[in-house]
């Protein structure tokens, strides 16, 4: 049975708590954690003393419990928050996904001390900032990045978007979430427009190799939204250098869809595709003049 631990009696003496079952432990923190819910602001310091020590007991289980309880607490002193938040995974995953009291000054500045489960943790947040999404970018592994695509909540922009494509250009897996990501929002982009490079096209008045897969067009293109340069002006280079399959290969990418659905589409419901690809690409009557002249 546990041990019911009267705070009115001032039970907060370290080493009655040390000497006291695992078990007896696990629901002292608990306690102390309904203690910090309740009386948030007006927290007494023996209770935050408590809560501090429990943070650095030696049994994981106990640390564990105590993370997932004040979870949930607008307030808790930057000595826990720095306890709990750099533990194993297993106590900070909780707190680190779900704790109110996290700012993102800590988040961004906590992120290169982290890794694994601890950064998907807080990839999973649903206050996931520009500043923290960039800083999540730079640090995160494979997964973590994989759970701030799927992160609905997660406030995104180019730049932490490109940054992914960069690092992890080999995960074909990933770089297809983040290109369906980038085209399903609205995104602020930190990038000039203007820097584009020629390279990055077919030579003037010459068609794509024979050896130059529809796929691998759409590679190229997918590049270019990496570096955040999928732009009107460059949806018009393409066409206008690259030709009809340049054009069908940015649909595939606007679209996130495979060469026989666009195909299809032309030949079943043109207008509509081309009102949602103009709607994208943000292009003007007179662009998709171009576009259709090219396409014919």
């Amino acid at each position: 049975m546990f041990t019911e631990f009267d705070f009115e009696q001032d039970l907060f003496d370290v080493a009655d708590i040390c000497k006291s079952s695992g078990a007896d432990r696990i629901a002292f923190a608990k306690q102390v954690a309904s203690q910090m819910r309740a009386l948030e602001a007006d927290l007494p310091d023996e209770v935050e003393a408590a809560a501090f020590d429990l943070s650095c007991d030696e049994m994981s289980g106990v640390r564990e419990a105590l993370s997932f309880e004040i979870r949930m607490c607008h307030q808790v002193s930057e000595r826990i928050v720095k306890n709990i938040a750099f533990d194993a995974p297993a106590v900070a995953e909780p707190f680190l996904q779900d704790s109110r009291a996290l700012t993102e000054h800590f988040l961004v500045t906590a992120t290169p001390r982290l890794s694994g489960r601890s950064l998907r943790a807080i990839a999973k947040r649903v206050d996931v900032s520009e500043k923290l999404a960039m800083s999540l970018a730079a640090y995160g592994d494979e997964k973590t990045l994989r759970a701030l695509v799927r992160n609905q909540s997660a406030q995104w922009t180019t730049e932490a978007m490109t940054l992914v494509q960069r690092r992890f250009s080999n995960a074909d897996d990933l770089i297809a979430e983040i290109s369906r990501k980038s085209n399903l929002s609205e995104l602020k982009s930190t990038f000039d427009p203007s820097d584009v490079h020629a390279a990055d096209l077919a030579k003037p008045n010459d068609a794509p190799r024979k050896t130059l897969t529809m796929e691998m067009m759409a590679r190229q293109v997918r590049t270019i939204q990496g570096k955040g340069a999928l732009d009107r002006n460059r949806v018009l280079k393409l066409a206008k250098k690259g030709g009809r399959q340049y054009i069908i290969a940015t649909m595939m990418v606007a679209f996130n869809r495979n060469e026989e659905w666009v195909r299809s589409a032309l030949a079943t419901a043109p207008d509509e595709l081309f009102a949602r690809f103009r709607k994208i690409m943000k292009l003007t009557d007179q662009d998709m003049q171009e576009v259709r002249k090219i396409l014919e």
